[in-house]
């Protein structure tokens, strides 16, 4: 279905379109996390997240993952199911077939975000990125260059009520290099 990057991210969440699964993947740590909090807020309301949002880590059993995804909402149209950092390297063969048979007929009213904080690359990995491909949605977020860093950190620091000229914005991200959660503590200092 689709593939994304963060400006096309953007614009998904900004129509509210919502896709049924999510692979939230990229070098850029802060923002991946920041979109998938952002996802999880624009399905779920922030009144019903107790009810309707399940968490799950990197030992999660994906049976257990499943189970979660077929459980109605309460009070809402639509939950959230989140599993951060699965070690998809060590997936079966087997509960790769289940996936994607799982996928076919997954349910209407379940957003699943696989976030995934550390790389991950070989055969595994391509298929699992192929799978959420077709049934969904691989966003790839990496780390902004250059001006793409100089906008949100002037604007970031306009919201806290200071002026950051982009000279100084320049200037900071020379210091300080291109991690995002970095330049961001900095402005807010």
């Amino acid at each position: 279905m689709a593939e994304f990057n963060e400006k096309e991210l953007k614009s998904h969440l900004k129509n509210k379109e919502f896709f049924n699964v999510y692979l939230i993947k990229g070098d850029e740590e802060f923002l991946k996390k920041f979109y998938c909090e952002r996802l999880v807020s624009a399905v779920v309301d922030e009144s019903m997240r107790d009810f309707n949002v399940d968490r799950f880590d990197s030992k999660a059993d994906i049976n257990k993952i499943m189970d979660a995804c077929e459980l109605m909402p309460m009070m809402s149209d639509k939950r959230c199911v989140i599993v951060e950092d699965f070690k998809i390297e060590n997936i079966k063969e087997d509960e790769l077939t289940g996936l994607r048979g799982w996928f076919t007929d997954f349910p209407d009213f379940t957003v699943l975000i696989f976030y995934q904080k550390a790389e991950f690359s070989g055969s595994k990995a391509k298929k699992i990125v192929d799978l959420f491909a077709k049934f969904g949605a691989v966003c790839n977020i990496d780390k902004r260059k250059g001006k793409e860093l100089i906008k949100p950190l002037i604007t970031n620091a306009s919201k806290n009520k200071c002026i950051l000229s982009e000279e100084n914005a320049n200037y900071l991200v020379s210091v300080c290099g291109d991690d995002y959660n970095v330049l961001t503590n900095e402005v807010n200092k």
